[in-house]
């Protein structure tokens, strides 16, 4: 016989994580609790109502879209949060699986690079020696219109170097 149904509510409390300690629990699903915030259900059915604080955190962390934290796992401690201008005793969360890349926004429509072409196509010397690439940089834009370029080759060891060759 299953008898979780006799286990009475399945929302954490400050009292399961003073009891336990720190309790690292797997985010199964997100879903629209009371009062318009989220709640979090774990892999072991137990769920977690989200102040503004952890939703903060949790979207820092893992984005806006709820279900990018589903599979993810994060750490439940006991800490203060402010409520009603004085502290109180809260639940609150520590992301530990990886956070998502930071991607930057996409560029609209019709919006070319602003720096222009780099002339990547150069040929010459050093162009296809093992861990070297040679680009041409735009080193000064004159006011006359015309630009002098620099022909330039890096190499990496851990770390960008640059040489200018005139």
């Amino acid at each position: 016989m299953d008898i979780t149904k006799y286990l009475g509510s399945a929302f954490l409390r400050v009292g399961d994580v003073k009891v336990n300690g720190p309790i690292r629990m797997v985010i199964e699903s997100v879903t629209e609790g009371k009062f318009d915030k989220p709640d979090l259900t774990f892999d072991d059915g137990t769920r977690l109502s989200l102040n503004v604080t952890n939703t903060r955190t949790l979207a820092r962390a893992y984005g806006t879209d709820g279900a990018g934290w589903i599979g993810k796992e994060i750490e439940l401690y006991l800490g203060e949060t402010e409520y009603e201008g004085k502290l109180q005793e809260s639940i609150l969360v520590k992301p530990i699986s990886p956070p998502i890349e930071k991607r930057p926004p996409p560029k609209p429509k019709g919006e070319s690079d602003k720096r222009g072409d780099l002339d990547d196509e150069s040929e010459g010397p050093g162009r296809h020696e093992p861990g070297f690439s040679q680009f041409s940089i735009l080193v000064k834009d004159r006011m006359d219109g015309e630009r002098q370029y620099h022909n330039c080759q890096d190499h990496v060891y851990g770390r960008v170097i640059v040489r200018i060759r005139p």
